[in-house]
């Protein structure tokens, strides 16, 4: 699949069902020069995810499918896709035990630009 960007910035899928936070976060990422690509829930998020992301930022609590079940079907079909979780809740908050499991990047919110930006770019030096 084709980029979703046009220029040659490493892409990054946020997803906040927060329009607020999303933005917030967006712009702290398209100010630290990646291209950032939005969705608003879990479903929009798989519908956005194409090979031309490099990374996705996932809220663990969304409305419909959840951030660790985003990711559970992303790598179905992109299984080294990075992806870091945020959360305004302790990691511990997450219900499904076994969505625990799947949570490896985690930042929880409130965080700096300079905090998202090193996970964000850590986890493409990966």
């Amino acid at each position: 699949m084709a980029r979703p960007v046009i220029d040659d910035r490493p892409a990054v899928l946020v997803v906040d069902d927060e329009p607020n936070l999303r933005l917030v976060i967006s712009r702290m990422l398209q100010e630290a020069g990646f291209s950032v690509v939005p969705a608003s829930s879990g479903n929009e998020a798989l519908q956005r995810l194409t090979d031309g992301i490099d990374v996705a930022v996932l809220d663990i609590r969304l409305p419909g499918l959840s951030g660790p079940e985003v990711a559970r079907r992303a790598w179905t079909s992109r299984p080294s896709l990075p992806i870091l979780f945020v959360s305004g809740f302790p990691e511990p908050a997450v219900t499904d035990p076994e969505a625990l499991g799947l949570v490896q990047h985690f930042l929880r919110k409130p965080f700096t630009p300079d905090q998202l930006v090193t996970a964000v770019s850590e986890l493409l030096a990966a």
